[in-house]
């Protein structure tokens, strides 16, 4: 039977610190929305991404998709199941083990290469705290403190229509320049003693650096994210400048 990447939203994990929240968000238009001029920063081995500023933030616009980590060591590409699920160490992989995948989507890292201290960023820019998004959310018009319009943040975060996200996707607008995408997840289940690939097109999903997950389904536009201990587990990783 096929299993999801479980997502859930818990408002008791979520901080809120407003004033911050509110001086980082001191570039919304009238409208809700942020001002996004775009620039681009290159990883450690020539990626290209494009930027978007939402407030007083700097978002890469892609997953990453790099394959050594900032000093230079290579992160390896684990495509054996058993192989993966037996890692303490960092690793990352393509969605099914098909390398074109991850030009639309970027990589899968599991929790070791997210958090390991040789940095998967470039020089420059980190793996977003849980503090980072909730100030996006914020500046996006979710009240961080209610977690009422968390689906209007959700919206204006996934890049709109049925390309890449499985309908119907109803409501993404993208009008933060955002462009959340759908790259799945390599996930263990109870049912399942290997790791398998779910969800692309259905669900993105994202690390943080505090050992959290956020992430947005094809479904509706709601941000969910929790508490995640599954290490092994494969994400996408969205950076964003110091």
């Amino acid at each position: 039977m096929k299993q999801e990447c479980k997502l859930w939203f818990n408002p008791s994990i979520f901080l809120s610190i407003i004033l911050t929240f509110t001086i980082s968000c001191n570039k919304k238009d009238n409208n809700g929305n942020s001002n996004n001029p775009t620039g681009t920063v290159t990883d450690i081995d020539g990626n290209l991404y494009h930027t978007v500023t939402v407030g007083t933030q700097v978002w890469m616009v892609e997953n990453l998709r790099v394959t050594h980590y900032r000093n230079g060591d290579s992160i390896p590409n684990i495509k054996d199941s058993l192989y993966w699920s037996g890692l303490i160490s960092g690793a990352y992989c393509d969605y099914n083990n098909v390398s074109v995948n991850s030009t639309v989507f970027g990589h899968l890292y599991n929790w070791y290469a997210t958090s390991d201290p040789r940095n998967v960023a470039p020089i420059g820019w980190h793996v977003p705290t849980i503090k980072d998004w909730h100030i996006l959310f914020y500046c996006l018009g979710c009240d961080t403190t209610t977690w009422t319009n968390v689906t209007i943040a959700g919206a204006k975060m996934k890049e709109a229509g049925t390309l890449h996200w499985t309908g119907p996707n109803t409501g993404a607008t993208n009008s933060s320049g955002f462009t959340a995408l759908p790259g799945g997840c390599r996930n263990r289940t109870e049912f399942n003693p290997t790791y398998g690939f779910f969800d692309a097109g259905t669900y993105g999903t994202w690390w943080t650096s505090n050992e959290r997950i956020i992430g947005l389904s094809s479904r509706n536009n709601i941000i969910a994210g929790g508490d995640y201990y599954f290490y092994d587990t494969g994400f996408s990783i969205r950076c964003i400048k110091d």
